[in-house]
């Protein structure tokens, strides 16, 4: 099994790429965060940058309607790695969480205190809590189950530093 799950905050717009046979793909940059306790019992923390790549065409409209840098958001979706060649011919590997038509999903985490209006192609998931606030989950669906997906990654993206 291949499965990563993530909770973090959109680093930057959503940005729309097409494959080589014209289909949509959304990449997006997603940071996580953790802490801890040092040595000298200070809390420190950190974030972490995860590359997300959405290949499903009802997540594509969503997103684009929806996700802007900063919502928090859930995401499932299957681990896998691109390999490139920097422009100084360095060899990279490049991690994607990828959401295909038959893997994955992502939702939206909004706070109570933000308004919310849905629109009609959007299921609205049980409320969670956090941080002692509630939380609504809004997800988006899958129209094509059983689609394979054949996708080329965006040759040179920009991570942002951690």
């Amino acid at each position: 099994m291949n499965k990563v799950i993530l909770t973090g905050n959109l680093g930057n717009d959503p940005e729309l790429y097409l494959t080589q046979d014209g289909r949509e793909i959304v990449t997006f940059s997603l940071a996580t965060n953790h802490s801890w306790k040092d040595e000298t019992g200070e809390w420190q923390s950190a974030t972490d940058w995860h590359q997300v790549s959405v290949f499903r065409e009802s997540t594509i409209r969503w997103i684009k309607d929806v996700l802007k840098r900063g919502h928090k958001v859930y995401v499932e979706g299957k681990l896998t790695y691109q390999h490139w060649t920097d422009k100084f011919g360095q060899k990279r590997i490049t991690p994607y969480v990828v959401i295909t038509d038959r893997e994955g999903c992502i939702e939206e985490v909004r706070s109570a205190a933000r308004s919310v209006s849905l629109p009609s192609n959007l299921n609205l998931a049980n409320s969670i809590s956090e941080s002692n606030s509630e939380q609504e989950v809004i997800s988006s669906g899958s129209d094509h189950e059983n689609e394979d997906v054949l996708f080329v990654f965006p040759q040179e993206q920009t991570h942002p530093k951690n």
